[in-house]
């Protein structure tokens, strides 16, 4: 279901191979497109092992499994199967029949980049402080 902001066009639905990755870049942020049926999946698009494009992986299965290691993420949720406790983020997406667009929102993906700016910025700062005693 669409979020209430307008969408983004991030691509076109009937040119997406069925459990194909497929790159897209939104607000900074590399994405992994995925259409599984009917429906498409949208998740942060680096592995969360090794920062590799999940793009350039496969799907096995229910999984987007990392060209580089391996590594896999479950297709609808973006869970890892080897840490369950690790995942990519999952962003709203949703398909526009009539325009033939796959679309998310902007300012989602926006607001992630900046709170794991943030995230990123005190974990370096507490480290960096733990450095100096």
């Amino acid at each position: 279901m669409p979020p209430l902001s307008s969408g983004l066009t991030i691509a076109t639905w009937s040119e997406l191979a069925d459990r194909t990755p497929t790159y897209a870049l939104v607000a900074g942020v590399d994405l992994v497109v995925i259409r599984y049926g009917d429906e498409v999946s949208v998740l942060y698009g680096r592995c969360l092992h090794r920062g590799s494009l999940l793009a350039d992986g496969s799907i096995r299965g229910d999984d987007l499994v990392c060209g580089v290691h391996g590594w896999d993420y479950r297709v609808e949720t973006g869970v890892s199967a080897y840490a369950n406790d690790e995942a990519l983020q999952k962003f709203t997406a949703w398909v526009d029949t009539d325009a033939d667009a796959v679309m998310v929102d902007e300012g989602e993906i926006a607001t992630w980049k900046r709170e794991m700016a943030d995230l990123t910025a005190v974990a370096f700062a507490g480290a960096a402080g733990r450095q100096e005693t």
